[in-house]
């Protein structure tokens, strides 16, 4: 397998910044890594890639619109699901609470 070089956080910012780069593009290499390597390194419990596209492409909207994103737009980011968040499971990184209910409504 070749080695990919890792990117900066700051060198993504910028290529959304100056539109080398759509955070849809970004983030959709993002959900590629995630799928080709989650199988072994099991560091996500769940992924929300629908969300997170359709969130990229809304960010692309208002980049397009002259809307100023903020310096860190399209730099993908994870997070434990350890608080309520309004539509997710809460698994706080527990197989076990996988089929609980969602959550109606958002506590952090």
């Amino acid at each position: 397998m070749q080695k990919r070089r890792l990117i900066t956080a700051l060198e993504i910012a910028a290529t959304v910044g100056t539109r080398a780069s759509s955070v849809h593009e970004i983030i959709a290499a993002t959900m590629s890594r995630i799928s080709e390597r989650n199988d072994q390194l099991n560091a996500f419990s769940a992924v929300f890639a629908e969300r997170a596209l359709s969130r990229a492409s809304a960010l692309d909207a208002l980049i397009a619109a002259g809307v100023d994103p903020g310096p860190l737009a399209g730099v993908p980011s994870a997070a434990k699901i350890l608080f309520a968040v309004a539509g997710l499971v809460t698994r706080a990184g527990a197989n076990v609470t996988a089929h609980d209910p969602r959550a109606s409504r958002q506590r952090c």
